[in-house]
């Protein structure tokens, strides 16, 4: 029960923080178009992750009241890495989008919007085919799977982080937000990882509640963060890069 609870918090946490990062885009108008473009990025597969934990999260409850052997709890159990796989192949499209924005600097257009929103959901649907093909839920082959997904995820993430470092492609308290949810994933690696041998006797592995309080610890720092950065767009207030080139920013007297 506890599990569950906490589960169901991360979600929440999840589509607030999205929610969030897509006003703080909003109140950015007038300041760097990348930072904006990064939370908007971040707001939108965010809001997608929470509204894919949302609808799971349906099923678990559902599940829970039905109770183990029934129709209900069997369904969930053959759908469980449906649901886990397409947010977990979702946030490495994520990661990918943030280091080719980083890279590329598209211009903040509908066009882009739309594709970068299009790539998300079509790689939210590509993992949830994987999952369903995967069959139902085994603990030993699916947590080795979120462990491997969650380690490419956390490769593209950081690479992401490192080229947002030079370029000043986001702002301070973004990056602050996904170093946070990068080290999340690096742990989930390790604990995924252990929890593939929860069969065997003697071996060690976390919980899902541990699991599930730390993501939730981590949720509800970023949306603590994302909430002050909200505070500061509405007063247009411009929160720097991490690491800025004072030259960068200096006023032209040429010409």
């Amino acid at each position: 029960m506890k599990t569950l609870v906490l589960q169901c918090l991360v979600v929440v946490l999840t589509l607030s923080f999205g929610i969030v990062s897509l006003r703080v885009s909003r109140h950015q108008t007038m300041h760097s178009e990348a930072h904006r473009t990064s939370w908007l990025l971040t707001g939108i597969a965010c809001v997608i992750l929470g509204a894919n934990g949302a609808i799971q999260n349906v099923g678990a409850v559902w599940a829970f009241l039905a109770g183990p052997g029934t129709v209900v709890y069997q369904g969930f159990i053959r759908w469980t890495p449906v649901g886990n796989h397409s947010r977990n192949v979702l946030s490495i499209a994520f990661a990918v989008a943030l280091l080719v924005q980083g890279f590329a600097r598209l211009p903040l257009s509908k066009k882009v919007v739309w594709g970068y929103s299009l790539a998300f959901l079509l790689a939210s649907g590509l993992g949830g085919w994987y999952g369903w093909e995967e069959g139902s839920l085994v603990e030993a082959r699916h947590y080795l799977m979120i462990a491997v997904l969650d380690g490419v995820q956390m490769i593209f993430l950081f690479l992401a982080l490192l080229q947002a470092l030079r370029s000043e492609g986001m702002d301070r308290l973004l990056w602050v937000c996904l170093v946070l949810y990068a080290v999340r994933q690096a742990l989930n690696v390790f604990w995924w990882s252990g929890a593939a041998w929860v069969r065997v006797p003697g071996a060690w592995h976390a919980s899902l509640l541990e699991i599930q309080a730390y993501s939730s610890l981590v949720w509800t720092a970023m949306l603590s963060i994302a909430g002050y950065r909200l505070f500061l767009a509405r007063r247009g207030v411009r929160v720097p890069a991490l690491i800025e080139t004072p030259l960068l920013h200096r006023p032209s007297y040429l010409g």
